[in-house]
């Protein structure tokens, strides 16, 4: 843990003590891990996971992250749903598309995932940023 974040706790730690919260170590053990946890989940958010593109026969499969901004998510969800066979497993939650859509695809993935990863049949490339 880098200093900042040590002494971050340590601060916190003493603010309890004066407020008389238990801060015992399995107390603040506890609290850190919580605070850990928040953390990592704050700089690491679902929307920064991988984007995933794989084939099955003739159909591109492509499974994305969750996307918390609702009129990002339709307007991303309007165009997908355009392409021409395109299908939608809720099982596996992810949509197939003819390969004959790829271009299609790559560029609306690229457009609506700008600076995430995208792991693919030819390995893992960085999208660039908008």
């Amino acid at each position: 843990m880098s200093e900042n974040v040590v002494e971050t706790l340590q601060t916190y730690a003493d603010n309890l003590r004066e407020m008389g919260e238990d801060v015992g170590a399995n107390a603040l053990e506890r609290r850190v891990a919580t605070l850990t946890r928040a953390a990592t989940r704050a700089l690491t958010p679902k929307e920064l996971e991988p984007v995933e593109l794989s084939y099955e026969g003739d159909k591109i499969v492509l499974k994305t992250p969750l996307i918390p901004n609702r009129s990002k998510f339709w307007a991303m969800y309007h165009k997908l749903k355009d392409i021409d066979g395109r299908e939608w497993d809720g099982e596996e939650k992810v949509t197939r598309f003819p390969k004959a859509q790829e271009a299609t695809v790559t560029a609306i993935v690229a457009d609506f995932f700008a600076g995430h990863t995208l792991n693919g049949p030819e390995g893992s490339v960085e999208l660039p940023a908008a």
